[in-house]
């Protein structure tokens, strides 16, 4: 029987860093991804001369590589060269579409993955400017349709290269939630509940790259995937993680980070639905074996409640879209200043509970609160992503004082 195949490559220590390294850094980090490829039948098994690759990253926003929330430069780089130097590609491009309606050329910018792509010879595109195609997924249960852009429908080969990370929403992302990445910002925007996890794996069966690589370099726990704490930062993961079917590749690498692959809510329906295989049993690990590598990782928390006395949250019949934009927010922008903040009141959820003395700044978040759009600030939305985030960074709004904000 031919088992499904995940290579896992491990370094005692990996030289340089995301933000700060030199040719011969990326050289090391070229020969683990191309050691990973050898496991699984080497680069000229996925690539022929004169392809047209596309290498899909985890880029989210213009955030400094040190923050660890974006592929890895280094990686990046290193795998242009590979496919360049072994299979003689006519064109590497590497794309993705930013979150919250980011301009992702910025965000190419600020991540130092342009200088790394240019440095390598490769073609940056911001997948937003775009065209795209609306399409149906045959056997989705919640994205029935969705918009594709052509750089991805067209490719001879895409690679799907998702940074190592927890998730507030989805407990880790991986190579299936970095598939989100692919869509405009409406459409991601859409099932942003608890129907995600469903979301993610029908976007699996309209699109299967052909690789997946997981950047497991440095990686990311606690509260991903943008963590604000400094001790949710790894630094020594030192792992590459690779294989063509992305559901074992995810759960191979929740494994390697501490998790069952069947707590991960999408590996686990992508796998009843029989979109992949995430039986470790079942899965020929190749390399370094699971047990060699595992770490624990700190588990994500989407709820915001009980993070401070000076914060309030009062829930009613509330889900995960609001409760985890809420709870990335306050630790992205408020949690180091909580005590300068007096008191903040948060309502979400229908028929929330309120004191009759509710103080301070009350935020009514979510279509769900409408009821209660009189005692407070209200943020429509299902989940309202945009007007919510605006507002936090507005610390003028929030009574931060600017000196404080260092």
């Amino acid at each position: 029987m031919n088992m499904t195949k995940v290579a896992i490559i491990h370094s005692e220590e990996v030289p340089g860093s995301p933000a700060n390294y030199t040719e011969s850094h990326m050289l090391f980090v070229k020969s683990m991804i191309k050691e990973a490829l050898d496991f699984l039948g080497g680069v000229k098994k996925f690539i022929r001369e004169g392809d047209r690759v596309v290498i899909k990253l985890n880029v989210t926003g213009p955030v400094v590589p040190e923050q660890l929330s974006t592929t890895d430069p280094r990686v990046v780089e290193a795998l242009i060269n590979l496919i360049r130097e072994e299979a003689g590609a006519k064109e590497i491009t590497v794309v993705d579409c930013s979150a919250f309606a980011i301009d992702t050329e910025l965000a190419f910018l600020g991540s130092g993955i342009a200088l790394a792509v240019q440095r390598a010879g490769g073609k940056l595109f911001a997948l937003e400017k775009d065209e795209y195609q609306e399409v149906e997924i045959p056997g989705a249960k919640v994205l029935r349709r969705v918009r594709l852009p052509r750089t991805i429908r067209e490719a001879d080969v895409l690679i799907n290269v998702p940074k190592m990370k927890t998730h507030i929403y989805t407990t880790v992302t991986l190579a299936l939630k970095n598939q989100h990445g692919y869509l405009l910002w409406g459409d991601k925007l859409r099932f942003h509940r608890t129907d995600l996890d469903q979301k993610l794996s029908d976007l699996y069966r309209a699109v299967k790259p052909d690789l997946a690589i997981v950047d497991g370099i440095c990686a990311m726990q606690g509260q991903g995937p943008h963590s604000a704490y400094p001790e949710d930062l790894i630094n020594d993961m030192n792992v590459i993680i690779a294989g063509t079917d992305c559901v074992a590749v995810d759960a191979v690498t929740s494994a390697v980070m501490g998790f069952d692959p069947l707590e991960v809510k999408t590996t686990r329906i992508a796998f009843s639905e029989g979109l992949g295989e995430a039986d470790l049993s079942k899965i020929e690990v190749r390399g370094k074996k699971i047990q060699e590598v595992r770490r624990v990782f700190r588990r994500p928390d989407a709820d915001p409640r009980g993070i401070s006395p000076y914060l309030k949250v009062y829930v009613g019949a509330a889900c995960i879209g609001c409760l985890g934009l809420i709870r990335g927010l306050v630790d992205a922008f408020t949690t180091p200043y909580v005590d300068l903040l007096g008191d903040i009141s948060f309502v979400v959820g229908k028929n929330s509970e309120l004191p009759s003395d509710i103080r301070g700044s009350v935020y009514v978040v979510g279509d769900c609160s409408e009821e209660h759009k009189e005692k407070g600030k209200f943020f429509p939305g299902c989940p309202p992503f945009l007007d919510l985030i605006k507002e936090f960074q507005d610390w003028d709004a929030l009574g931060v004082p600017r000196q404080k904000q260092r």
